[in-house]
């Protein structure tokens, strides 16, 4: 099957398996592509791993923040202000807009990878790094974080964070106090447990990012493209998004080539002053983000 074969498979993949439930409009347009493969061309000209719905729908906004910033589309995106419903006037403002800017919607999926950084998904983090906390005596923890984007999920104690069972017959905020509304992550839980660790204090001394391509939150077309990454319908956490933002300026960016000859690029931030804390070497986890016992000062925490 040719990647152009392939098209329309995808697209209804995207559309059923990914895209229903979590954004209505990028579900109608993926079976509306799933009909029509020829306006999707310009997603071949991505590497074949990266030919996916959501990177050409990722292009398609950025456009509409730049280049055709107005075009009718956008009106109905809620993301950038949009307030009409999805329906036949969504395919056709897609459609025009994707003939009048071919050239440059495949030039950005040759050239731009998805960066779904999602910093909600902090709120999942908190309680085990509250649990790695209470193994290592409060002993400060080193964060490193394998395809780290922007490095939003570097941040786990500058946010405040909202539980609550799915009826809110149960509620609880731990986190930062002084953390503004966008700043607050929210999280159902579900089932029997509750997320007690989370309530522990801890104590970042160090944070690591490493991706293949970081985004520079000083660098604001970079910025751009990471907008251009949220769904239509998740306003909030596209206001997220735009309050959070690593203290790059204090760190140092550094390039290595792994194995595969794939460049990689890490970020790194010491938080701590010199000689203060506890001193000594962590201990690495394995994958997946399990913490293991430090023997002696800082813990250092690998998640990807």
């Amino acid at each position: 099957m040719t990647d152009a074969e392939r098209l329309p498979v995808m697209f209804r993949h995207f559309a059923e398996q990914e895209l229903d439930g979590y954004s209505a409009r990028y579900a109608q347009l993926a079976r509306f592509l799933t009909d029509r493969p020829a306006l999707a061309r310009p997603l071949l000209a991505a590497p074949r791993s990266q030919q996916r719905a959501i990177l050409l729908f990722a292009a398609v906004q950025y456009l509409l923040r730049t280049s055709a910033a107005g075009h009718p589309l956008a009106g109905y995106l809620p993301v950038l202000g949009g307030a009409r419903p999805a329906g036949e006037g969504l395919t056709a403002a897609f459609t025009d807009l994707v003939a009048t800017h071919r050239a440059e919607l495949a030039e950005l999926c040759a050239t731009r990878l998805i960066q779904t950084n999602e910093a909600t998904r902090a709120a999942l983090l908190r309680p085990g790094l509250g649990r790695a906390a209470e193994l290592v005596d409060g002993c400060p923890l080193t964060l490193v974080e394998l395809g780290t984007s922007a490095g939003l999920l570097l941040l786990p104690d500058r946010y405040a964070y909202h539980y609550a069972t799915p009826d809110g017959s149960r509620t609880q905020r731990t986190g930062r106090d002084e953390a503004p509304s966008p700043l607050v992550l929210g999280c159902e839980v579900r089932g029997r447990g509750w997320p007690e660790p989370a309530t522990v204090p801890i104590d970042v001394a160090a944070r690591t990012g490493v991706d293949v391509a970081p985004v520079d939150t000083a660098d604001s077309d970079a910025v751009t493209w990471l907008r251009s990454c949220v769904w239509p319908e998740h306003v909030d956490r596209l206001e997220t998004r735009s309050t959070t933002s690593p203290t790059k300026r204090r760190g140092t960016w550094s390039t290595c080539s792994p194995r595969t000859g794939q460049r990689a690029t890490w970020w790194s931030c010491s938080t701590r002053r010199p000689g203060s804390g506890r001193a000594g070497a962590g201990t690495a986890a394995g994958r997946g983000g399990s913490a293991g016992r430090a023997r002696r000062g800082l813990l250092t925490l690998v998640a990807w």
